[in-house]
Parts: structure tokens; sequence; C-alpha cells
């Protein structure tokens, strides 16, 4: 097949998209229709109106549900890329490459309806379903098989059956139909959804799996009932498996970039990617950007919760932003909303970040007859207000993150060690959460930066860590740089094992971690909702070296041009977020020096030799709708955002004679002069957002 290129605009002449699902339905599969064109034609202009300069296709989701009229939806495809080229806009497809709707009873069905109607659910019926073929194969030898049953997959959230990545019948079906794809659409670019472990760790034991296991690992796959390895993180042959299950997702996006060719934007769905629990689905946004060149992270459900809060999810966000600052790839964070205020609050916390943004409503998930839905708004009506503002703008949101310190992500660590949250995941987000409230200024990355990039960096509880990491910590700390670590750091290499000197000993300590060993319960471990394990786990020991400690728990050593300190507490005991900070605080010099009122977090930004720093109030309480809910996960839809009046003003310190501030809350830009080299910025009229311009 020809590579592909990108059509009408290429990757780097857009460095922020602003970006919608454009939605299709059960109506428009009649096409060709003169009636649906207009229809797209006036979409077209809303989004330009609003500010949208790319939609991502969002419906005939699970696309092999479609065989049967692929033809037809390419055309309105066709029709749809046209159309919108003429705005300026782009298209990029998005369908599920490996999810199939197979209802087994008329319950199914119904939960269809209920929580996945804007798949545009077109599935066959069993016996059909049974008979299809592609490329020579029934679709049904695609399937996963699963761990215990030996039958396959089942997904009881999505009533679906889901194909296997690992699977050369279906990998060579998808690269055909991509072939159709891009040949008879003009799309510009790609989103591969779903090429994951929907089935958690019940999926595979198809045969492809299995060979892949013994060839590139050299271990069978053992029975489901074998404690020893089923979630048995002290098991190297288990950490294998998880390791191997993490890298098919990558391998697959990899097939498929090979077949579409590398300038054509290509990304996958990630959720998370910090969290213990997505090793059940093998889950992780860098492995995922390996392969693509976009990185996204879809933030399921309400934004900011029901309670206002949108903290937990820092960490994937923070995660995901620095793999794309390091990879130099656009990061889009998909976020929910079905009215105004939500829409906003998804866009500009996607700037705070420094992320592009993708707004979707999601009305299928809604459980209201199709007549209704058309009474709700669609994305261009929710999404206009920061989306214009970020367009006649657009200089403030090409700089980049300029921060001093660093938050190192293990992703070793978190996948071959331990079986809970607790033993490095939940103790990471507690370090980000409360660095992010304290306004630390920082950003997290996955490999050992450059000292001259980021002159501190934060290790919290990184028990494995490879040679080569080791080798690159310890260049960091020679070249200048500071490391500020918590915890057992450096215990057992990067694929779990234990080593024979611990990273920590070439700084005169050694500690050792005696956990009770957990029996893997296998009927809790393969059941849904109930892995990991939630327990306590005991703190680390030292076994030499505490009198290298100071007075106040900490170890200093100077280690060539730079510094290591080091306290023996592990990560989420006894506040070590709090004692980690305030460490960076003593010994991060920084000249900046800002006074916000309480809940309003800020972030740094540089290009060339302008300053912005943009700031946004967390202080906001949902106001829930009182008709509308999430039938997926059970929760009332928000409405709209209340946003409490700030204390006081806040206060830069600057040697600037004045700065300049953007609001959408405000009419025109205002420039503040300083007094004293202090800005004093009143909040009476800016309750949600705003960037200072240095």
């Amino acid at each position: 097949m020809k590579k592909i290129k990108s059509n009408k605009i290429k990757m780097n002449e857009i460095k922020n998209y602003r970006s919608t699902s454009l939605w299709f339905h059960w109506s428009d599969a009649i096409y060709p229709d003169k009636g649906i064109e207009a229809q797209i034609l006036t979409k077209a202009k809303k989004c330009r109106e609003a500010g949208i300069n790319l939609v991502i296709i969002f419906g005939f989701h699970f696309r092999w549900d479609y065989i049967y009229i692929w033809d037809r939806v390419h055309e309105l495809f066709k029709f749809t890329c046209e159309t919108f080229h003429k705005q300026g806009i782009q298209v990029f497809d998005h369908h599920s490459a490996n999810l199939t709707h197979r209802p087994r009873d008329i319950q199914g069905k119904w939960d269809i309806y209920e929580k996945n109607r804007h798949h545009v659910p077109f599935y066959p019926s069993a016996s059909a379903a049974s008979e299809l073929t592609f490329n020579g194969t029934k679709l049904n030898d695609f399937r996963m098989i699963d761990v215990v049953s030996g039958e396959p997959c089942y997904l009881p959230n999505y009533t679906a059956e889901i194909f296997c990545m690992n699977n050369e019948l279906f990998r060579g079906g998808y690269k055909n139909y991509l072939k159709k794809l891009f040949s008879q659409t003009g799309i510009d670019g790609l989103m591969c959804d779903d090429i994951i472990y929907y089935p958690q760790w019940h999926g595979c034991a198809c045969q492809y799996c299995k060979n892949k296991f013994k060839t590139h690992y050299g271990h069978a796959l053992p029975p489901s009932g074998d404690d020893s390895f089923w979630g048995n993180y002290e098991s190297p042959v288990f950490r294998d498996w998880v390791r191997m299950r993490y890298q098919d997702s990558g391998d697959f996006l990899a097939m498929v970039r090979d077949e579409i060719g590398s300038e054509v934007p290509l990304l996958s769905c990630c959720s998370s990617s910090v969290c213990k629990a997505v090793d059940a689905g093998a889950l992780n946004a860098g492995i995922l950007a390996e392969a693509g060149n976009h990185i996204m992270l879809e933030m399921c459900g309400d934004i900011v919760g029901l309670d206002g809060g949108f903290y937990h999810r820092l960490p994937d966000i923070l995660y995901n932003q620095g793999i794309s600052q390091r990879k130099k790839i656009p990061s889009l964070g998909l976020g929910y909303a079905f009215y105004p205020d939500t829409a906003f609050f998804v866009w500009a916390l996607d700037k705070l970040m420094g992320a592009s943004t993708w707004v979707s409503t999601l009305k299928g998930r809604l459980g209201i007859p199709e007549e209704n839905l058309g009474h709700l708004p669609d994305e261009w009506d929710i999404v206009g207000e920061g989306f214009n503002f970020e367009k006649k703008y657009q200089k403030l949101f090409t700089a980049n993150p300029d921060n001093r310190i660093a938050v190192y992500f293990s992703f070793d660590t978190k996948t071959m060690y331990g079986d809970s949250e607790v033993h490095y995941a939940g103790r990471f987000s507690q370090v980000v959460q409360y660095f992010f409230r304290k306004n630390a200024g920082f950003d997290v990355v996955d490999v050992v930066p450059a000292p001259d990039k980021y002159p501190f960096l934060v290790l919290c509880n990184a028990v494995c860590l490879s040679s080569a990491t080791r080798a690159q910590l310890n260049s960091y700390v020679q070249n200048g740089g500071t490391i500020i670590a918590g915890g057992a750091c450096g215990l057992r290499d990067g694929k779990g094992n234990d080593t024979a000197r611990q990273w920590l000993e070439e700084f005169g300590v050694k500690v050792s971690l005696k956990e009770p060993k957990a029996k893997t319960d296998i009927k809790l471990f393969f059941e849904p909702g109930k892995w990991p394990l939630k327990r306590e786990i005991k703190d680390l020991e030292m076994t030499s070296g505490s009198e290298n400690l100071g007075t106040d728990g900490w170890l200093q050593k100077s280690f060539g041009k730079g510094q290591f300190f080091w306290t023996p507490l592990s990560c989420g005991e006894n506040n070590i977020a709090g004692r980690l900070h305030k460490k960076m605080c003593i010994l991060n010099k920084e000249p900046r020096q800002i006074k916000a009122p309480a809940g309003w977090h800020f972030r740094f930004f540089r290009q060339n030799n302008k300053r912005c720093i943009h700031f946004l109030s967390g202080n906001i309480k949902a106001v829930m709708d009182k008709t509308l809910s999430d039938k997926m996960y059970k929760k009332p839809v928000i409405k709209s955002l209340l946003y409490k009046v700030p204390s006081a003003p806040v206060e830069i310190k600057t040697s600037a004679a004045s700065i300049r501030i953007y609001s959408p809350d405000l009419k025109m830009p205002q420039v503040i002069r300083a007094k004293n080299n202090k800005v004093i910025i009143p909040l009476k009229k800016i309750k949600r957002y705003f960037i200072v311009e240095m």
C-alpha cells in the first residue's frame, strides 16, 4: 500500500487543536441524501463559528458491525471531509478497531439502548455474526479467548466481544480495512480505539497470545487456577506476562502506523496510565505514544465530579503532558460535557496544562428516547466561549511549560512491583496532587531529564530502577542536578528483580522492605472490580547508614556537581508529600513569587523572552441536572458550575513595569502597572480563568 500523507494540513502547522466530536446517527446511514448533505454543511459552518479546527468522528463506532455498508459509510465520511475542509477544519476518524456488539438476550439490547446508543449500534443477529467473513476468515476467529472459561471473552458493560491484538488473522484483516478507509474517505487522521485488554485478566488465552508469550518470553501460560502465577508480582514469569500485555497495544498501533504512514496523525485512547488497576487492562499512554504521533487522555465522566473536585485527574494529565513535551507531539485532553459551564472547564483545565482540547457530549448514555436527544445542546453550542478566546489570542497558547521541578514517574515500579495501589501508584499520586495544590511549578517526567532543563528532580518510592535509569540518575546529579527522594528507591531492577547492590547504597544507606507475602485469591483476582488488593503495607527499614541522617531526618550527599537528598519515610506515610515539598521550597530559590487566594492554581509558560502565567479557579460547586443522568456511571449530569468569590487578589512580585491580563471573564485585556515591584490583580470580575503576560 502506498503510504498516506496527511490531506490538508501538516501536523506541525497546528500547535493546538480545538476539537469536538462530530456525531453520526441512525438517520445518517441512509446516505446519499441531500438533506444529510445540507445538515453536514450547516454543522461545518457552526463548527467554524465556534472556533473549532478539528472534528473527530463519533458514531458507526464498532466499525466491524458495519461491514455490510462500509462503502456507504465511507462515502458519507468523504463528503464530510470535503465539506469541513472547505471551512478550514480537519477531520479525524475515530472507531473501535476490535469491539463488536453481540447482545445475548433482550436485556443486553436494552443495555445498549441505555448506555451505548452513541455507538449507533448496528449489530447482527447471532446466526449472521457466526457466518460473517472478511479477508478470507470468519470474524469469530478474531476473538479474544477467556483465560478462565476457554470461551470467547464477553464484555457486559459494552454488550460486546473483542478481537485480539495478537491474532494474526485479525491484524491482516484490519490492515486491509485501513486500505479501504483511507483510500475512500480523505480523512486527515485516525484515532484507533479500544486496543487494550477490556476483559482485564480474563484476556487473552488464544493461540497467538500463548505463542507470543512462549516465543518472546520463554514461558508457557499457566492455567487459571495457578495461584503461584496469577496475581503474584513476586513471580518473574507473571511480571513478564504483565509486561507483554502492555506491549501488545503498542505493537498493534505500530502495525497501524506502518500501514498508514508516519505522517498521518495517529492516536489511541487512554483513560489512565498511573493507577495500579490499569495493569489488568494493560493501558499506558507512554507505550501508545511510542507508536503514535499524538497522545490523548480520556477524562471519563463529568470533568469535576460531584464534589467539585478534579484533583484525582492530575497525575494522569501531567504524565501525558510530560510525554507530549518529551516527544514533541500534540496532546489532547478529552472531557465530556453537556452544558457550556463544564465544556469551558474542560477547555480551561487543558489550557492550564498546556494541552489541546477535545470536548464531547455523550447523549447516548442518558437513556432517553431518540427524539428527545435533539433538544440538548450540541458541541458547537457549548465550546464557543473558550475556543474563540483561544483562537483570538493564539499567541498565549503556543508557549511551552516553564518549570524547574520534575516529578519522576516510574513505570517499571508501577507495573513490576507490588499488587496494590499503595505500593507505588497511590503514593505517587499523593505527591503530584499535593505539589499541584501548593502551586509548586513542576512537570511529570517518565525519563530522567537533563539538569539544565529541570534543576530539581523528585523521586518517590521508585523501587524498580533499571541499570540504565540508575546511570542516568547518577549522571543527572554529577552534572549539577538536585535529587530529592523519599522511600525505597532502586532496590530492584527494571524487571522487578532484586539487585546485588541497591541504588541507595551509592549514597551510603541500605534499606529493606519486609512485607507479608500475599497469596492470590484466584476468584477475586479474576472478578472485575475486586482487584487490585486494598491492603496496608509495611514501611521500609534501614539496615545500614542511619548515622548518615541529619537531625531533620534527611540524608544529604554531594555527588559531583550536584546534591542528593533522601528521607527514609515511604511516600504517602507521615505526610511525605509535605516533607518533600518543604525540602523543595528550601532548596529552590526561584525568584518568581506569587500569592494567590486559596483554591486558585497557576502554571508557568515561556516562549522566547515572553512569560505567561495561567490561573484557574478550583473553587467550584457543581449544580446537577434534575432530569438527566449517565446510565453507565449511574450519576447525574452537571448542568452548571458555581464559582466562589475570591477572598483576596493575586499578588505577583516582578521587576516588570507592568503586566497584561487576558480572560474570557473580561471584555478586553487589561494592563496593570507594578508598584514597588509588585502587581496586584483584583479578582472581582475574574472568577474562572485568566492569563498574565509578562
